[in-house]
């Protein structure tokens, strides 16, 4: 698996979430990668700004922010 997933694996555990929570931010960057079709590590930061503006994007953040 990809080094940087777990080591978010071990960063999560070492905080205490939930397996729940664990799984699901590693479920997200595997989709991340995929989208990219390349390694997390080989995503550009304009790459990743760019994801994060897509318009379904933001309103799962939006729906989400209503939820804290």
């Amino acid at each position: 698996m990809n080094t940087l997933i777990e080591q978010v694996k071990t960063e999560i555990a070492y905080r205490g979430y939930s397996q729940s929570t664990c799984k699901s931010y590693c479920e997200h960057l595997l989709k991340l990668s995929h989208y990219f079709n390349k390694p997390l590590d080989s995503i550009t930061d304009d790459e990743l700004n760019a994801f994060l503006t897509i318009p379904l994007f933001v309103n799962c953040l939006e729906q989400a922010k209503k939820y804290r």
